[in-house]
C-alpha cells in the first residue's frame, strides 16, 4: 500500500502502520461537492480544511507545484 507522508508517496511498512492495518498519525479529509464538473462553495471547504488542519497543527500543501 502507498500513501501520501510529508508530502511524498510512500510505500507503508510495519513502522507506519499499526497493528490493524491503519495508519499511525492524524490526517484531515474533505470533500467537496460539484455542479456541472465546477466545485461548490470551494471557499467554506478551504475555510473547513484550514481549520481542521490548525486544530491538528498539520500544514496544507501549496496548491501550486
Amino acid at each position: 500500500m502507498k500513501f501520501s507522508y510529508n508530502g511524498a508517496i510512500t510505500e507503508a511498512t510495519g513502522n507506519t502502520l499499526i497493528t490493524d492495518g491503519w495508519l499511525k498519525g492524524s490526517g484531515i479529509f474533505e470533500t467537496i461537492k460539484t455542479v456541472d464538473g465546477k466545485p461548490w462553495a470551494l471557499s467554506r471547504h478551504m475555510r473547513r480544511a484550514v481549520n481542521s488542519a490548525t486544530k491538528l497543527n498539520l500544514a496544507l500543501p501549496n496548491e501550486k507545484p
